[in-house]
C-alpha cells in the first residue's frame, strides 16, 4: 500500500502554541496598564506646564497681573484656574456648576470684551491626583514682567503640588522659578 504524506499540525502542537500565546498575552497586559497610567500623568504634567506658560504669557502680553490658583479637595481631585481680575479665582467643580465665572480672562477682540474660561481639572486625567488627602489652595501671581510672586506678593519660586498616579505612585513635579520659568523640578534661579 502506498502512503501519501500529509502535512499539518497535531492537536497537541496547537494546544501548546495556544498556551504559550496565552502566557505571553497575560504578562503583557499589566505593562499596557502602566503605559496608559504614565501617559495620563505625562499628559496632566504637560497640560499644567502649558497652562502656566499661558498664564505667564498673558501677564506679559496684557501688561497686567495674572493670578493662578491650584485647589485640591479631600478626595485628591484638583483644579487649576487663572484670572486677570483683581483677586484670585476659585477653580472648583461646585463653582463651575454654580456658574461661577471667576476663572476667566478678558479678551479684547475688536473692542469687545469677551470672557475666556481659564480652568483645568482632574476630570481629563483619571487616576492622576494631588496626594495629601486635605483641602488646600495655592495661589501665586505672574506680574506684567513675567516674574512670579507668592501669595504674599513677594518674588519667590513656587513648587507646585506633585502630580501623582493613584495606582502606582508615579510622580511629576513642576516648579516656577522667581523669573517665571516653568520647568519640571528645575534648579533654583534668581
Amino acid at each position: 500500500m502506498n502512503r501519501t504524506e500529509q502535512s499539518g499540525f497535531t492537536l497537541l502542537e496547537l494546544m501548546i502554541t495556544v498556551i504559550v500565546l496565552g502566557i505571553v498575552v497575560a504578562t503583557a497586559i499589566p505593562a499596557f496598564g502602566d503605559m496608559f497610567e504614565r501617559q495620563r500623568l505625562n499628559g496632566a504634567a504637560r497640560d499644567m506646564y502649558g497652562f502656566l506658560l499661558h498664564a505667564r504669557n498673558e501677564a506679559i502680553k496684557k501688561s497686567t497681573d495674572i493670578h493662578v490658583t491650584i485647589t485640591q479637595n479631600e478626595a485628591g481631585e484638583w483644579f487649576v484656574g487663572m484670572t486677570d481680575k483683581a483677586t484670585a479665582c476659585t477653580p472648583t467643580l461646585t463653582a463651575a456648576a454654580a456658574g461661577d465665572a471667576s476663572c476667566t480672562l478678558n479678551e479684547d477682540i475688536a473692542g469687545t470684551a469677551i470672557l475666556t474660561l481659564a480652568r483645568m481639572t482632574h476630570d481629563n486625567y483619571p487616576g492622576v491626583i494631588l496626594p495629601g488627602g486635605a483641602e488646600s489652595t495655592l495661589t501665586f501671581t505672574f506680574t506684567s514682567q513675567g516674574i512670579v510672586n507668592d501669595s504674599e506678593g513677594a518674588p519667590n519660586p513656587i513648587t507646585l503640588p506633585t502630580l501623582t498616579t493613584e495606582r502606582s505612585g508615579l510622580e511629576k513635579e513642576l516648579t516656577v522659578t522667581v523669573i517665571g520659568r516653568v520647568c519640571f523640578a528645575c534648579a533654583e534661579e534668581s
